[in-house]
């Protein structure tokens, strides 16, 4: 797979973090359960709607911005039934700031243009990046050096199912969703601070349907 274009230059990486989470407890019932999301914000909408509908879902959330007055004592979202690409629709017209595109399998949420980009990082180019039979969780270990850090000198744990995947000249966000969609339970969430003194915060995450997450905190100039 390859993508012509050139990568955004970027500046010294300032400092790095790394999370992991094991796998929680499910308590879902049977195939006749009804899917049922309360009304909040939309990111904890969609990562609640990813865990139990298992839909997969990349979200580019907006930083540091106030969320839209929501409606109260409204009952729960029903969306027992729905397609996921109008189950994210319906969730997306509580905060309009949000538009959605289905990627082969992957629904992309990001924000309008009307709302500001919060960061051209998922843009990026990555040169390439190789997985042969290793956890999702590897990418967290191979994004430092994308952003001119070196990789973190222990390992994180393997979690989720092995990927083989061989991507070259593609951008960040299509690099998530490839690794999301070879792993088969995974959602990833990036979210990008404005600048501040030069110095931009980022976190990503993917998240799986399983309860387990792994993620990276970085800040660049």
């Amino acid at each position: 797979m390859k993508v012509h274009g050139s990568a955004p230059v970027m500046g010294i990486v300032l400092t790095l973090s790394l999370f992991t989470s094991g796998a929680g407890s499910s308590s879902q019932g049977g195939a006749a359960s009804r899917l049922l999301i309360p009304v909040a914000d939309a990111e904890s909408m969609l990562a609640l709607y990813a865990a139990r509908g298992r839909v997969q879902i990349g979200l580019e959330k907006l930083p540091g911005s106030a969320e839209p007055g929501l409606p109260r004592e409204v009952p729960p979202l029903d969306l027992t039934g729905v397609a996921a690409v109008e189950g994210v629709r319906r969730i997306l017209s509580i905060d309009p700031r949000y538009v959605s595109r289905d990627v082969k399998g992957i629904l992309n949420v990001r924000p309008k243009a009307s709302a500001g980009r919060p960061s051209e990082l998922l843009d990026r180019i990555v040169t390439r990046l190789t997985l042969k039979g290793q956890s999702a969780t590897v990418l967290m270990d191979r994004l430092p050096p994308i952003f001119g850090l070196a990789p973190p000198d222990v390992p994180r744990p393997a979690k989720g199912k092995l990927v083989t995947l061989d991507l070259q000249g593609v951008t960040l966000r299509t690099v998530l969703n490839e690794i999301c969609r070879a792993e088969g339970t995974l959602s990833w969430t990036f979210r990008a601070q404005p600048a501040q003194d030069g110095v931009a915060g980022l976190t990503l995450e993917l998240r799986s349907f399983d309860g387990w997450s792994s993620g990276i905190s970085l800040r660049v100039k």
